[in-house]
């Protein structure tokens, strides 16, 4: 499922990651999330939501990495906040 959507929109990926990430089906969110960050390397929302994916699963220091992602890449911003309050 994951592999078809290759050719979807960030957003689209970010909704299914989340919707995934609602129903407590982690790694998949996680592999929605990579895959909107393969195409938006830089996008915060993605780096955030895939950190709380991992860290769902344990994952603290992918988590931590996600997090430090977010971070870096839009510091000043909402998304940033939260993922500083998440990280492990």
């Amino acid at each position: 499922m994951v592999g078809a959507m290759g050719d979807a929109p960030v957003d689209e990926l970010l909704a299914l990651g989340d919707r995934k990430l609602e129903h407590g089906i982690h790694y998949l969110a996680a592999a929605f999330f990579e895959k909107a960050l393969a195409k938006e390397p830089a996008h915060p929302k993605a780096w955030l939501h895939l950190g709380q994916a991992y860290l769902a699963v344990g994952e603290k220091d992918k988590a931590r990495e996600a997090f430090d992602q977010c971070l870096a890449n839009k510091p000043d911003s909402d998304t940033a906040a939260a993922a500083h309050s998440a990280r492990p």
